[in-house]
């Protein structure tokens, strides 16, 4: 019942939708090193009494490739998430099935939208010499008009060439350094894999599964996977070696697994014995920075649907409890990828409704172990549209 006068909403901001028509779905993906890509369903409705107009909107004959796109989603009165990116792609969902109501004309239109790192698609060649990763980052960041929220680093690289788009350089260097890479609005993150994003307010999202008859969790579904093997990545190195056994004549086998925490009971990551042929290292200190970049971070892996929170984005923290979940799965955990769905019905509200699909990742087999932060992300500036492009009202270095 409290979800027929709850209800979620998406309002379209940017171009402005004829009257009569809505937004009906969205679907959000935020991960990353991703683009932040959105799929939006609009149900346009046809002007019959000027059918020459019947497919004219504000932005054009429905909205053309590069058209800006700004959103806002929220759970009712909680704070709205913005989504700030370009039209990629547009196509007409209309089926016999589709709603029909007295005067109106509806056809589904969906919208694949690409979020404001769109532009730096573009193909660039340049050599980086003798800089840290950080300063590369961040004017990279700046020259396409994003506000850089960037973790400074001590890691210098005498020559870095550039050879393809300004984004797929970030996502190498980020996986080279060991950052995390991703968009916010027109905010880019390239920060350590443990510097996590706190809210605007400070709180912590916090999702109950107790599945008491009569109550509605907001944790809805949960997966956890804990083991030696694990989808996200290798939970302990395993090294195996074969000898002659002078004895008997025969070949043996010992495998060494590495533990997870040292003599003191403190975490650590799992060291990698791998071989660098494709990336060859000037020197020990840079093999050993690609050893640490190669293993995962949160090598234990969750899943979870939750009542949609658009404070959950990639490095977000989220707390999860209730007795539908195993003990050792409670606590927090780190959002490494966030789908936020919703469903708008304006004439069925039990047709409504948002959820946010979650991978989780933590680096301990029943907790997550962070260090203290260090720095703090931007304050919130805003964006604007110029020249048809979006830009951090400030793009001032972090």
């Amino acid at each position: 019942m409290w979800r027929s006068t709850v209800a979620p909403t998406a309002d379209m901001a940017t171009p402005v939708i004829d009257p009569g028509s809505w937004i009906s779905d969205v679907t959000l993906y935020l991960a990353q090193s991703s683009h932040p890509v959105a799929v939006i369903t609009v149900m346009t409705n046809l002007q019959r009494a000027f059918p020459s107009q019947s497919w004219r909107t504000p932005a054009g004959a429905l909205w053309e490739e590069n058209t800006p796109v700004h959103f806002r989603y929220r759970w009712y009165t909680d704070d709205p998430g913005d989504f700030y990116g370009y039209v990629a792609s547009s196509r007409v969902l209309a089926t016999e099935s589709d709603p029909r109501y007295a005067g109106l004309t509806l056809v589904p239109v969906q919208y694949t939208c690409v979020g404001a790192s769109m532009p730096m698609q573009s193909h660039a060649n340049r050599l980086w010499q003798d800089n840290s990763c950080s300063y590369m980052a961040r004017t990279v960041s700046q020259e396409n008009c994003l506000l850089p929220w960037v973790e400074i680093s001590d890691e210098h690289f005498s020559q870095r060439m550039q050879s393809g788009s300004d984004w797929q350089f970030l996502v190498d260097l980020a996986d080279r350094c060991s950052y995390r890479l991703n968009l916010d609005g027109t905010t880019m993150h390239f920060v350590r894999e443990s510097t996590y994003l706190p809210t605007s307010d400070g709180s912590l999202p916090q999702f109950w599964m107790r599945k008491i008859p009569g109550l509605i969790d907001g944790l809805r579904a949960f997966s956890g996977v804990t083991g030696e093997t694990d989808p996200a990545g290798g939970v302990r190195s395993r090294l195996t070696t074969t000898a002659l056994n002078t004895q008997s004549q025969k070949l043996s086998t010992a495998t060494f697994t590495s533990a997870r925490t040292d003599r003191l009971g403190r975490p650590v990551r799992a060291a990698l014995d791998q071989q660098y042929s494709q990336l060859p290292v000037a020197d020990y200190s840079e093999g050993e920075r690609l050893l640490s970049s190669a293993s995962t971070f949160l090598w234990v892996q969750a899943q979870a649907v939750t009542n949609g929170d658009t404070r959950l984005k990639p490095g977000a923290l989220v707390d999860l409890r209730g007795d539908g979940i195993s003990e050792s799965h409670q606590g927090t955990w780190m959002v490494r990828e966030a789908t936020h769905t919703l469903t708008i019905d304006h004439f069925s509200a039990s047709r409504t409704d948002y959820t946010t699909t979650l991978l989780l990742g933590r680096n301990g087999a029943d907790a997550l172990d962070l260090p203290a932060q260090s720095i703090a992300p931007p304050g919130s500036y805003g964006s604007n549209l110029v020249n048809g492009r979006w830009r951090a009202v400030s793009v001032g270095a972090i």
